[in-house]
């Protein structure tokens, strides 16, 4: 999701190329353009579609995103919520409701923090355990992953949800620029 994003966004404006190459008419009486921009239509509808996957086929009540899905069943698989999946999804949701205009997408990125805050929160070691039900905060990636993806939409949390994120990532990000 994230590269059809990042598609999208960067063949933003293409159609005011002076490019001859995409602009020369082909045998068919089309150009290269017109096949860039019907194909960048298609790539607008694969990030809404593949966003309202995520958010109603992936995404639990509790707001939590599982692992995989079956095909055969045509249904997530339940079992333990890992936090790489979640730092990964709310960015990918946070970029296609910025692309697509859909704010739906980022309340649902808003509710995966929630369900991390609720579900993968270490008290003990002050930060998200890599697995629901698990003990490890997991290694420096892991860490650096969830701060960059969750501050990244920290402009989208209510005051208290943004006073609750501060307290969680400035640690960590003190820590980090030391390092």
């Amino acid at each position: 999701l994230n590269a059809l994003v990042e598609f999208y966004n960067a063949t933003e404006g293409v159609e005011k190329t002076n490019a001859s190459y995409l602009i020369q008419k082909g045998a068919n009486g089309k150009t290269t353009l017109d096949a860039l921009l019907d194909g960048r239509k298609q790539v607008y509808l694969l990030i809404a579609a593949m966003a309202n996957f995520l958010t109603h086929e992936m995404q639990s009540p509790d707001g939590g995103i599982y692992h995989t899905y079956d095909l055969t069943n045509k249904a997530p698989v339940k079992g333990p919520r890992l936090l790489k999946d979640q730092v990964s999804v709310i960015e990918a949701l946070v970029r296609a409701g910025n692309t697509v205009k859909a704010e739906t997408y980022k309340n649902s990125a808003l509710d995966i923090y929630y369900f991390m805050n609720n579900h993968l929160w270490s008290e003990s070691q002050q930060f998200y355990v890599t697995t629901e039900g698990g003990t490890s905060i997991g290694q420096l990636p892991d860490i650096v992953e969830a701060l960059y993806s969750v501050d990244a939409m920290s402009d989208l949390m209510s005051n208290n949800s943004q006073l609750q994120w501060n307290k969680i990532a400035s640690p960590w990000l003190t820590a980090l620029k030391q390092f």
